[in-house]
């Protein structure tokens, strides 16, 4: 066993590799936390299963066909999310409560952020909503070679099966992310602290150790420093603190694969710097 930790530091060191950025799916440039404070986004009263609320109806669910393509790697599992349908429709601040480590994720995000409702309405008047959505996805990853490389990319092999939750809570004035704000355009980075939640672990991959740093007897912590994005996924992923170059890999590769509750300002889901420590130990 691996023991992990993660921390968060108290001065935010916004720094970027951008060979990371342009290998990690859907990442691109993120804003300085400077800006967070410039950055105005609108605040609505959100209803949670209010037994007054209409409800909002799914009018189109147009993930891509599945796939006719050599299926290279099948992937199923269960991703649950998070999110918010606002007054035209549109689903808002999406985000992660359970994932499975893999880009089953990121398609599942991809489909509910592309979703379209009927508005709930309350007395003849459209109110957003908060639900969570359960997705079984059965997809197949293809690859193939483009003039920039080799390329992969992940679809349904299936029909979507999806279902809603509506808990109800009391009504909640949230602060929801702009338009196509999301997985693939990051928002201001914030600092944990002043109103900022912690984001919350909710699936993490134990790092293995490399053949050579276990014939080496090489033992100690790696400290990776990332980005949580507004999705809860893992953004501009680098080394701060090296072991050694076949852990440090292995660290790398296991964080990336790491799910989290993104932290939380004013009820919306916004991108947070932190530092895990992975740590690796011989028995």
């Amino acid at each position: 066993m691996i023991p992990l930790r993660v921390y968060f530091p108290g001065v935010l060191a916004c720094v970027m590799s951008h060979v990371l950025c342009a290998h990690l799916a859907g990442a691109s440039a993120i804003a300085r936390a400077d800006d967070a404070a410039n950055t105005k986004y609108e605040t609505v009263r959100v209803y949670y299963g209010d037994p007054d609320v209409a409800l909002p109806d799914l009018i189109t669910s147009q993930p891509p066909l599945p796939t006719k393509d050599k299926c290279h790697d099948k992937l199923e599992g269960r991703v649950r999310l998070s999110l918010i349908v606002d007054t035209q429709g549109v689903p808002r601040n999406v985000y992660l409560l359970q994932a499975v480590g893999t880009d089953l994720d990121r398609l599942a995000l991809a489909i509910a952020s592309s979703e379209r409702y009927k508005p709930a309405s309350l007395r003849g008047q459209a109110v957003a909503v908060g639900r969570s959505v359960n997705m079984h996805l059965r997809a197949c990853v293809t690859r193939g070679n483009t003039s920039s490389g080799k390329m992969g990319k992940i679809e349904l092999r299936g029909p979507l099966d999806q279902t809603f939750e509506d808990r109800l809570s009391v009504p909640q004035d949230v602060e929801l992310n702009a338009k196509g704000e999301g997985t693939f355009t990051p928002g201001p980075v914030y600092r944990v602290g002043n109103g900022v939640e912690q984001p919350k672990p909710i699936f993490m991959r134990e790092a293995q150790f490399s053949d050579y740093a276990r014939s080496k007897k090489i033992e100690g912590v790696c400290v990776i420093s990332l980005i949580v994005d507004a999705q809860g996924l893992p953004q501009n992923i680098h080394i701060s603190k090296k072991l050694e170059d076949s852990l440090d890999e292995k660290a790398m590769e296991a964080v990336s694969s790491y799910r989290f509750m993104p932290s939380l300002r004013n009820g919306r889901p916004v991108p947070v710097r932190i530092s895990v420590e992975v740590r690796f130990r011989l028995y």
